[in-house]
């Protein structure tokens, strides 16, 4: 069993009943919806289809709703934009529009920008370089010109700083993701804990408690991270903004620091951006991107994440299938990191600690969580054990979030009377759904059939005895 989990975005290529359903069968975990493109009606459609793929299937998958957040973005040009000649000097002043084109406008805080640093226009194709600030106005180099138009975008370590992550839109998205009961929330372009407390409260305004994946994608979260780590229940390294935030040659430390510091905070992380891109078009990845999947894995990290690849590409269910043999190859390898996180105290951590240690010493053939809420699953996930975990519960959401948690299969069961019944109905469920054969020693934790997050009691046995 394949263990790190696939995040598949959604899109023209890839959103009718027939190819979900093949995509789930090459191997997708987790859908993406990015609320970036596409109409309310569209995403509630998209939902529809998959929830039914999944229930078709008896399948656990999630489904995570990515809200754009607030890109930084140049004001108002001429039409037709300006050029930027390569070695020429140009100026940005904080304003909304510039009608003669003598200048860039940015409508945001430009007052930190200090000689030296790089301004990034257009993703990265236009490169300035800070020569000299005064007030308001600071003067640049053009070190890689072309064309800029309106709305362009603009990254730089200092511009943009204090804005908040979830915008108005942002508001109108999580309030349509309550209505469609996603299972994540994947908030876009945090730049401190407070971000992600915003979008919580955003969703509990609007009924329902959701899951939120903290994308790192801004230098300013960077400088955060721990802080954010703690607020989040889950990271995404999105590789993309982040490399026009930060020198490109530090994304990959980044990287691999981000993963580490995940599983020791408990929570799973994701690597995106470009991972298989050459197979947008292509139905072979280059050597490279597959190394790309595989070094991930070996990270440490809990899922790996197509978008193009499967939103608009040529080849999206071949891409899915081919990310899923790269992780198992890399899986069975022996390579995967394999450290011990020393994160947390209490019960909790307690009791995956213990499992972790018996998982290790025991001839047992898998771990069984009963849960409510999947906390539970997740602590003992983040250690990482040799077995594979099945995690039972009757909670329908639960069942579906926990599709993100590496190594974790999730089953779903009917509420149990008493913890003695709950018992018998797991072992009940796993045998006549062939995850274990009766008889199969087990590693089973488990606490009050009724409480969620109490998870106290480690019982060690065989299934159906």
């Amino acid at each position: 069993m394949r263990r790190s989990k696939i995040v598949a975005t959604l899109g023209p290529a890839s959103n009718s009943s027939p190819q979900i359903e093949r995509l789930i069968r090459a191997g997708v975990n987790i859908f993406r919806i990015n609320f970036s493109h596409g109409t309310p009606d569209e995403h509630r459609g998209t939902v529809s289809r998959v929830r039914k793929a999944a229930r078709k299937m008896k399948r656990s998958i999630g489904v995570l709703g990515d809200i754009p957040g607030p890109k930084v973005r140049v004001g108002t040009l001429p039409d037709g934009g300006i050029v930027l000649k390569k070695g020429s000097k140009v100026f940005l002043k904080k304003a909304k529009s510039s009608s003669k084109g003598d200048f860039i406008p940015v409508p945001h805080d430009i007052s930190r920008l200090e000689p030296g640093e790089r301004v990034l226009l257009r993703d990265g194709l236009i490169v300035l370089e800070v020569r000299s600030a005064s007030g308001k106005r600071i003067a640049c180099k053009v070190i890689d010109g072309g064309t800029l138009t309106t709305a362009g975008g603009i990254s730089a370590p200092h511009i943009g700083l204090g804005i908040s992550a979830v915008t108005k839109k942002d508001r109108e998205n999580i309030k349509l993701a309550v209505e469609l009961d996603l299972d994540w929330l994947g908030v876009s372009f945090v730049g401190s804990p407070s971000d992600l407390v915003s979008a919580r409260r955003a969703a509990a305004k609007s009924g329902k408690k959701i899951p939120v994946v903290a994308k790192i994608e801004r230098a300013e979260a960077v400088d955060k991270l721990d802080a954010i780590l703690e607020e989040a229940d889950a990271v995404m390294v999105a590789r993309g903004d982040l490399a026009l935030e930060v020198p490109l040659e530090r994304v990959p430390v980044l990287q691999k620091d981000i993963i580490v510091k995940a599983r020791r905070h408990g929570i799973p992380s994701i690597v995106a951006t470009q991972m298989l891109e050459s197979m947008v078009n292509e139905s072979r990845p280059t050597r490279a991107e597959a190394t790309d999947v595989a070094n991930a894995i070996f990270d440490g990290a809990s899922a790996t994440m197509l978008s193009e690849e499967t939103a608009i590409g040529n080849w999206p269910v071949v891409a899915v299938r081919t990310m899923a043999a790269i992780a198992k190859e890399a899986e069975e390898s022996g390579h995967a990191c394999a450290e011990y996180p020393q994160w947390g105290s209490g019960v909790l951590v307690a009791v995956a600690r213990a499992v972790q240690a018996a998982a290790g010493s025991l001839d047992a053939q898998a771990i069984i969580v009963f849960t409510l809420s999947g906390v539970t699953a997740r602590a003992i996930s983040a250690m990482r054990p040799r077995l594979p975990i099945f995690a039972l519960t009757p909670e329908e959401g639960t069942y579906r979030a926990m599709s993100l948690y590496w190594g974790v299969e999730p089953v779903l069961i009917p509420m149990a009377r008493s913890t003695d019944h709950m018992l018998e109905v797991g072992e009940e469920a796993l045998i006549k759904g062939g995850h274990l054969k009766k008889g199969a020693q087990v590693i089973a934790v488990s606490g009050s059939a009724a409480v969620g997050g109490a998870s106290n009691m480690i019982r060690i046995g065989r299934v159906g005895k």
